[in-house]
């Protein structure tokens, strides 16, 4: 588990070991940014694991192309995620995509 990573979640969420609600979440892929708006977003510390959960639920909002086309996960651990908290933002990647969530 990466302690920076870990820290990071942590960080985004002041602190606190859980967060629910709805969030504007970015994609960048290449020149291209993907704006969900409003999508459900749960973040919780998953004590078998010992890590930050986080969970996108891209299909609220319909407007924007499928997740699946842009080989986005719904679900993402600081065990196999690299994030980090900057100017606000939690941030990581998902392939050759970035996805970051203004908190």
């Amino acid at each position: 588990m990466s302690d920076k990573s870990f820290r990071a979640v942590k960080e985004a969420l002041n602190d606190t070991e859980r967060y629910y609600g709805k969030k504007d979440v970015i994609v960048s892929v290449n020149d291209k940014v993907f704006t969900y708006n409003n999508v459900i977003v749960s973040i919780n510390y998953n004590i078998g694991y010992m890590q930050m959960d986080v969970q996108v639920i891209w299909e609220d909002d319909k407007e924007q192309i499928s997740y699946k086309e842009l080989n986005l996960h719904g679900i993402y651990n600081t065990n196999f995620q690299d994030f980090t908290f900057q100017n606000h933002s939690l941030i990581w990647k998902d392939g050759n995509n970035t996805i970051s969530i203004v908190f």
